[in-house]
């Protein structure tokens, strides 16, 4: 029974009273409160049941995206007409939705994703309200559906080759062909390649074929530290946001260009964890927070056993270039060639040996320092 129900039943069980004492006057009142519960009581009993289907659209969005929450209702018999009243739960911000039933279009309520993470969408109550809002019918919920909330993805620039030789560094990885110069076709080689503008142009009309080589590109390996700055303030969450951020921005980049292979290392449950394709960084940059196992800056810290591992990987392939993204600068001067980003920081460039430090205040300017040093 909803409200008005309860109201018009309290109020005709007083009149009634009143009747029966021997006011007549309340006789009117009496019957009138009779005949609404008794059409609230034969609606309640005669109302077909619904079912409330929900979805999410898009299913996987980047944080800062939009999600459309779409609900629509079915009755079990044609001629039903009405709405039902739906309460669902979205990025945790409950929207109330006026669903029609049958023949309208469904009902959508818009949400902006700022938080990452997978989340579960369904519906926290459905139910019809009948005339005059006398009563109602609560419906059986719809299936939960999935929600995941990707990292926000920046434009960050592509790297260029280190060089285009064949012959490159045994640390180097082998890339795409790149166009060199055109010469002249000798017997045996494939004809796709013959430049036949270039050869209509020549005195003799002799056939000129494109030069390739393969290109040698670095190989990148993206850490995210999960260990937080003891120094900074509250907005230590936010920035630790940014670092997953620039990290994921900076692998999905570098997974696009040929000969570039990337890996990325954090912590996740207190253990190191690797992803070298995008289906598995995309799981560990969903579920990875802020590390808790251990004190920043202890010597058990999350940050020492990612340095440890990012050692350990460089011995076994040398020439591999490392990217830390981190609330907090590096503790000494690695080993390896390394691009180190201390986020929530001012801006500052530094320089060295072979490594370089990006202090940079978010990802927007991450993006437009990489830009400026990192990208030769």
């Amino acid at each position: 029974m909803t409200g008005n129900g309860a109201v018009v039943l309290v109020v005709g069980t007083g009149a009634a009273a009143l009747w029966w004492l021997g006011y007549p006057a309340a006789g009117g009142i009496a019957a009138a409160a009779a005949v609404l519960l008794a059409i609230g009581l034969v609606w309640r009993l005669g109302v077909p049941g619904c079912t409330v289907e929900l979805t999410v659209a898009p299913s996987r969005v980047h944080r800062g995206g939009e999600v459309e929450l779409s609900a629509s209702a079915r009755s079990r018999r044609r001629w039903d007409r009405g709405l039902v009243h739906v309460r669902a739960e979205l990025l945790g911000i409950t929207r109330e939705l006026a669903v029609p039933i049958a023949g309208g279009p469904p009902a959508t309520s818009r949400v902006r994703a700022t938080h990452r993470g997978v989340y579960r969408v369904a519906p926290a109550g459905a139910e019809r309200v009948g005339p005059l809002r006398l009563a109602r019918r609560r419906l059986p919920g719809a299936a939960a559906t999935a929600l995941e909330v990707l990292p926000r993805l920046h434009p960050f620039a592509m790297p260029r080759g280190m060089d285009v030789d064949a012959d490159g560094p045994a640390g180097a990885l082998r890339g795409g062909q790149v166009f060199t110069s055109l010469r002249e076709y000798v017997a045996g080689d494939d004809v796709r390649q013959v430049h036949w503008v270039a050869s209509a142009r020549t005195a003799d009309q002799t056939l000129l074929v494109r030069q390739h080589v393969i290109a040698r590109m670095s190989a990148f390996r993206v850490v995210l530290d999960t260990d937080l700055d003891t120094g900074l303030d509250a907005s230590a969450e936010e920035r630790f946001e940014d670092c997953v951020d620039i990290a994921y921005s900076l692998f999905t980049l570098l997974q696009v260009g040929p000969g570039r292979p990337a890996t990325l290392s954090t912590v996740h449950g207190g253990v190191v964890a690797e992803g070298a394709d995008t289906a598995r960084v995309e799981a560990l940059l969903l579920a990875v927070r802020p590390c808790d196992v251990h004190p920043a800056g202890t010597a058990a810290g999350c940050r020492l056993a990612l340095e440890r591992a990012t050692e350990r990987a460089w011995s076994r392939r040398p020439g591999v270039v490392t990217v830390v993204v981190s609330t907090a600068a590096p503790r000494r001067v690695p080993r390896s060639p390394a691009i180190h980003f201390r986020v929530g920081v001012p801006e500052r460039v530094r320089r060295t040996g072979a490594s370089v430090r990006l202090d940079v205040p978010d990802a927007a300017v991450a993006s437009r320092l990489w830009a400026e040093v990192a990208v030769r």
